[in-house]
């Protein structure tokens, strides 16, 4: 899922790469998709964040940009993302998706990647108790039955997800969320949890509290750069935070 750096030179060499990053996803922002007459399209963008906190977990203390690429296909999508952060001592992630969308369910599949110097962790070793990879099947119904609700389940299903005797905890995640427009943002209210020890708690709990908000700011009449907000507590770890974002 991460990749941690630990020395001064890979700090500057992350710097350059994050400057230089948010210089071209500036340039191509108005060549964010291209489709051709047989229905295959690419996208490419990224958010630049405040700080990484995924599903309640804290993954960075410094901004990070997130950059994502995919090649779609009616409703087949397979690409990356990617957060890579200021600071050496935060984690580095490169991840692959591929998903199936079919009326308002939504199937999938996540392979998060780690590694750092202390491991041994090589990007195409997939020996279990070994790999940095870790494999995450899931499904979300979205607008269930023409509501504003959606429902995501995921597990980690193969990979760097051991206990201390190197056992798979199969760590669990349900989140449910509520999402619409009041005025001129748009707004989602989550809650996540996770029904026993693992990546996200010690029990089942309550792991992933919070609201998002979006707003879209107009620079120039051809340009216009999405903005969002976001509050989340970890009832579980007790912790509390809030995230800046912008879309390109």
């Amino acid at each position: 899922m991460f990749v941690l750096l630990n020395t001064n030179s890979k700090s500057k060499t992350m710097k350059a790469i994050f400057f230089a990053s948010f210089l071209a996803i500036v340039l191509v922002n108005t060549w964010a998709q291209e489709k051709d007459s047989s229905g295959l399209s690419l996208n490419l963008g990224a958010d630049v964040v405040s700080r990484y906190i995924w599903r309640g977990q804290a993954n960075s203390s410094s901004p990070a940009i997130q950059p994502t690429l995919s090649l779609n296909y009616k409703n087949i999508s397979f690409g990356s993302w990617a957060s890579y952060t200021t600071s050496n001592n935060d984690l580095q992630e490169v991840d692959l998706f591929l998903t199936y969308k079919i009326g308002g369910f939504t199937v999938g599949l996540n392979d998060y990647f780690m590694s750092s110097d202390s491991l041994d962790d090589l990007y195409f070793n997939w020996k279990n108790k070994e790999t940095g990879h870790t494999l995450e099947p899931f499904i979300t119904y979205s607008e269930i039955a023409g509501t504003p609700l959606s429902l995501t389940a995921a597990v980690f299903a193969y990979g760097d997800d051991l206990d201390e005797n190197e056992d798979n905890y199969y760590s669990s995640y349900l989140e449910l969320s509520f999402a619409k427009t009041l005025g001129n943002i748009d707004y989602n209210i989550f809650c996540g949890g996770t029904f026993g020890k693992g990546y996200y708690a010690d029990d089942m709990n309550i792991v992933n509290v919070g609201i998002t908000l979006t707003k879209t700011i107009e620079i120039t009449p051809s340009f216009s750069l999405p903005c969002n907000g976001s509050f989340v507590i970890n009832p579980s770890t007790e912790n509390v935070f809030v995230v800046f974002g912008i879309t390109f």
